[in-house]
């Protein structure tokens, strides 16, 4: 069973700053978001108001259950990674706390979402 979301392990250390559904707000191009999953749902958007529908549905299984109901960009298959890359740059960037966590770490990244 794979699922969605959840905390990663870093050298077997589970390492819970790099579970992109993790409550952490971050500015990109002047909007506030939510966590790195808040950030990539609201870039598979078309419109302004399904983005903000998004930006405001939560941090991780709501807005990812809620992206559901929107149409998708139709590049998004060609830019989801970088969009996921740079929301989880910017998460780091902008969070101290987080970014400390990330520093310390070093080795093999792998998620069990069982």
């Amino acid at each position: 069973k794979t699922g969605m979301g959840g905390p990663g392990y870093i050298d077997g250390v589970l390492s819970v700053e790099i579970d992109n559904f993790l409550p952490s707000t971050f500015v990109i191009d002047g909007i506030e978001y939510y966590s790195a999953e808040n950030y990539f749902q609201c870039c598979k958007c078309v419109t302004e108001r399904e983005r903000e529908y998004l930006r405001h549905a939560g941090c991780g299984a709501d807005v990812w259950s809620a992206s559901r109901n929107v149409k998708l960009r139709e590049d998004w298959e060609k830019v989801k990674v970088r969009v996921m890359y740079n929301g989880n740059k910017a998460k780091f960037e902008q969070n101290a706390d987080l970014k400390k966590a990330l520093l310390k770490t070093s080795g093999r990244v792998f998620f069990d979402n069982r």
